[in-house]
């Protein structure tokens, strides 16, 4: 993960996603890191827009009580496709689920976007992230 996501969980400076498969790790909230880094992807030479926002004000975090939650998506620039997703808050360990089949099956930013998800649900914060 990169500093962005140190404002909102301070203490996961440092840790880095494993690759296609997220770590879920339980703090006070869930977070879940999968893919590529903002430093890996930019050490690659890939060129991405940063999808980047504290929801603690979205419904989803607001119905649970959560304080603390937001998210860094990397959309690669021309392709739409994906690079990482990194998500802190309630439902991230379902959420993260989504995004790795998403990029599993090579969805782009646009395909997800045009999915219909059951509301409310954590799911249905994903098009937002794209």
């Amino acid at each position: 993960m990169t500093n962005d996501m140190t404002t909102i969980a301070p203490h996961m400076m440092g840790c880095c996603p494993f690759g296609l498969f997220g770590l879920v790790a339980g703090f006070l909230s869930m977070a879940a890191p999968l893919g590529l880094s903002k430093a890996a992807a930019k050490e690659q030479g890939l060129n991405f827009d940063t999808h980047f926002k504290k929801t603690e004000g979205w419904y989803s975090s607001m119905r649970v009580g959560a304080k603390h939650s937001g998210y860094k998506v990397l959309v690669e620039q021309g392709t739409g496709r994906i690079l990482g997703a990194h998500l802190i808050g309630p439902g991230s360990e379902e959420q993260i689920n989504l995004f790795a089949m998403a990029m599993g099956a090579g969805l782009t930013a646009n395909q997800i976007k045009a999915m219909i998800f059951a509301y409310p649900s954590f799911a249905s914060d994903i098009g937002e992230m794209v």
